[in-house]
């Protein structure tokens, strides 16, 4: 059985997904997303971290400080000079930490709801250099973790220093994954802390010299490693395995920066030149957003994922917000199809009615997270007002006529102008009714060719006949816009008119206009 799909197009294509959970999120079409350009928040251009409160408010690393955005205002911080962030963390006591610029601490509500910052850096008497930049921060049972390039400083969240750690090298990027914290250094590789000491893990030679930008939690306890341009790697016991998916090469051209888990074990792969990268935890392909699809920038410095599922990204200039837990998708990000009327998906096509004609692109689409590509079918310029599957073969109504579709061709099988709607009725198989501007008209179905063949006009019945359904006892009912509704019979012999009835405000209907059945 081929299958109809409804589609909302008032000037772009919307797939309906499943709800349930974001696990069934669908590689076809484009999550609505909203762009925050530095003109709407009113800061600098880049965001180095995303972080959300118990509230919902979301919160931005910004190099002009922390930006707060509660859904509708934004709200900048400064807590240092220089007020550049480069990471923030929330608890679930609406704490807010954040580190800059040899700087770092903890911001806090006072009773009028604006935040008030609390310096952790004034504490470290024997560190009274130069910290450099704090570029992570980690809200554990162990305690708040902010890392620089050469420290790792363990504190309560009171302020208090529970532990140092100092790099013999250079510390680059760290992550809190499954309860555990892991930081890449320079000189020993990828190290995991164990109580107080920080432990090289064994098996990682291949990757030793190699950039770590991701690390996100797979199954049976392994880890995904991802790197700045080496690509994606399954740490699994020990053992190093390299992902061998598409999904993997366009990671590894485009360099991953940032990263995070999205429910469902799916994974969000920030990048510095094409956009984020959706996958599942073995690589496959979900989506891909990147500037041709709505994104502000290819330079995706910070992702997260909120309470509700969807997608956050700091951008090296903007914010944007996708939301991949909707449950609409865009077909064609950039439309241009016109006014949509009408939809089907047969023998391997989408179809898509418009004021501008009937487009086509195979389905499913065959590159995840791609759009379909759609081509205008010809001889079908104008308005499409209906599609439809009778005797698995797609009929088009159409401004001029009715066309029998098969693949990307259109035949025309009636001149009859203005096809509104085909509908069959049970008591005359092989048949169909046509609405159309002046009337209704009847088709047959012809076995041997396989096509539908205009019969006949039923005389009798001049009404444009748009809305139309059938009821249990065999009437035809047809509602016009501005007159009001009208119940039809035919001769069962030769579905000629036998009589109709008509209804309007006069019978019990509040108005004439708009009655739909």
């Amino acid at each position: 059985m081929e299958r109809l799909i409804r589609v909302l197009i008032p000037f772009v294509f919307f797939f309906a997904l499943r709800t349930e959970a974001i696990a069934e999120m669908k590689s076809t079409g484009i999550p609505a997303i909203r762009n925050f350009p530095r003109k709407a928040y009113r800061a600098s251009t880049q965001n180095w971290a995303v972080a959300q409160d118990y509230r919902g408010f979301m919160y931005f690393a910004n190099n002009d400080g922390v930006l707060e955005f509660d859904g509708t205002t934004w709200e900048l911080y400064q807590f240092a000079e220089p007020a550049n962030t480069r990471s923030i963390a929330t608890d679930q006591s609406g704490n807010l930490y954040t580190g800059m610029y040899n700087e770092f601490g903890k911001a806090s509500a006072d009773q009028a709801g604006r935040l008030t910052f609390t310096s952790f850096r004034r504490s470290l008497t024997a560190y009274p250099g130069d910290l450099g930049d704090i570029w992570k921060v980690f809200v554990t049972p162990a305690g708040i973790f902010f890392q620089g390039y050469s420290n790792l400083f363990q504190f309560d969240e009171e302020g208090v220093l529970l532990n140092v750690f100092d790099s013999p090298g250079k510390f680059l990027f760290s992550f809190y994954v499954g309860g555990e914290l892991y930081i890449q250094e320079t000189e020993k590789g990828l190290l995991r802390l164990n109580g107080r000491v920080l432990e090289p893990l064994p098996g990682l030679e291949l990757i030793r010299d190699y950039e770590i930008r991701a690390l996100l939690p797979g199954s049976g306890g392994s880890l995904v490693i991802g790197t700045a341009g080496n690509g994606v790697f399954r740490y699994t016991a020990g053992r190093l395995t390299p992902w061998n998916t598409k999904a993997n090469q366009l990671l590894t051209s485009n360099q991953i920066f940032s990263s995070c888990l999205l429910p469902g074990d799916l994974f969000a792969f920030g990048t510095i030149q094409g956009g984020v990268v959706i996958t599942s935890e073995h690589g496959e392909m979900i989506q891909h957003l990147n500037k041709s699809k709505g994104l502000q920038n290819n330079t995706v410095l910070s992702v997260a994922s909120d309470r509700h599922g969807n997608l956050w990204m700091g951008l090296d200039n903007g914010i944007d917000y996708a939301q991949i837990n909707s449950p609409l998708y865009f077909l064609h990000h950039q439309g241009g199809f016109g006014s949509g009327y009408a939809a089907a998906v047969h023998q391997g096509h989408l179809y898509l009615g418009t004021n501008n004609g009937l487009f086509a692109a195979p389905w499913p689409a065959q590159t995840p997270g791609e759009q379909p590509i759609f081509q205008l079918i010809e001889n079908t310029v104008g308005q499409v007002w209906y599609l439809g599957v009778h005797e698995d073969i797609l009929l088009c109504g159409h401004d001029k006529g009715a066309f029998q579709i098969n693949g990307i061709k259109a035949r025309k099988i009636s001149d009859q102008g203005g096809v509104w709607k085909f509908i069959a009725m049970p008591q005359f198989p092989g048949k169909l009714i046509s609405g159309n501007y002046l009337g209704l008209s009847v088709y047959r179905f012809d076995q041997k060719s396989r096509s539908w063949v205009f019969e006949k006009n039923i005389d009798g019945f001049s009404e444009s006949s748009r809305v139309m359904e059938t009821d249990r006892e065999g009437n035809l009912w047809m509602t016009h816009g501005f007159k009001g509704a009208y119940k039809i019979r035919f001769h069962p012999a030769d579905l000629t008119l036998s009589q109709y009835s008509y209804y309007n405000s006069e019978n019990g209907f509040v108005t004439n206009y708009y009655i739909n059945v």
